[in-house]
């Protein structure tokens, strides 16, 4: 089960978790390299920002096979043991660009790229607005991993907390979310064009929890929320990439 995985992942000291996958994925080369596991998890963000800057870049998965009811990883363990993970302290994901320098820590990725490409708006305090989106999304997602324990066996009671979680819980995270965006009579969270905030709530409402219609009837009443997130779905780019890209559990 992914649960079971998860954990097993997390006594690796990752930041996330990741899903059975194959060898590594190279989609395309170029200015960039994102390094991770075969699992939307920690990085999926960071690749959706590589994805609508239109950078050329390398998708590199690390592959996980089952043993025992254990992860085995050892790409992973081979690239960690020889330091080529050190700037991110061992762990994934890792971003190195083509001139030899390399960056850790996914929210510091998921900056860098939208810095470099235009989408962390036009002033250093449009810049702080999407910094507080972006802060504001992330404490939606930690909301969930306290409310539904990530980790052990599915039980009535994880069920239930997790049917509360989408009929209560992720509403209200929303209604406050969608209150808190800047004032705007647009698509767009902040300033006049596409940026990091925006494609940061479409991966909270879209991409993130695992049931899909849940999520959208907790979002119903947010309709600024919604209507980001559609835009943001129906770019080629990223749609393009969700056909695209391999299905993982989480």
């Amino acid at each position: 089960m992914a649960t079971a995985l998860l954990a097993a992942i997390c006594a690796l000291a990752l930041p996330s978790g990741a899903a059975a996958g194959s060898a590594h994925l190279r989609l395309r080369g170029g200015l960039y390299k994102l390094t991770y596991f075969d699992a939307r998890g920690a990085a999926e963000l960071a690749r959706i920002v590589l994805v609508a800057s239109g950078a050329a870049w390398e998708d590199v998965r690390f592959p996980i096979s089952m043993e025992g009811g254990k992860p085995n990883v050892p790409e992973f363990q081979k690239a960690k043991a020889s330091g080529a993970l050190a700037l991110n302290m061992g762990r994934a994901p890792l971003l190195e660009l083509d001139d030899g320098r390399a960056l850790g820590q996914s929210r510091a990725i998921e900056r860098f790229v939208a810095r470099s490409h235009g989408l962390f708006g036009g002033s250093e305090f449009e810049g702080a607005q999407i910094d507080a989106i972006l802060e504001h999304t992330r404490d939606v997602r930690d909301a969930y991993g306290r409310a539904v324990p990530a980790f052990g066996a599915e039980t009535e009671d994880k069920a239930a907390k997790r049917a509360q979680w989408y009929a209560e819980a992720l509403p209200d995270w929303l209604r406050r979310l969608e209150a808190a965006l800047p004032p705007g009579g647009n698509n767009v969270a902040v300033g006049s064009s596409l940026s990091l905030a925006d494609l940061a709530i479409w991966h909270l409402l879209r991409d993130y929890f695992a049931d899909a219609e849940k999520t959208m009837q907790a979002a119903s009443g947010c309709e600024r929320l919604n209507a980001i997130a559609d835009m943001v779905g129906a770019m080629p780019a990223i749609s393009g990439w969700v056909a695209k890209r391999p299905q993982t559990a989480f």
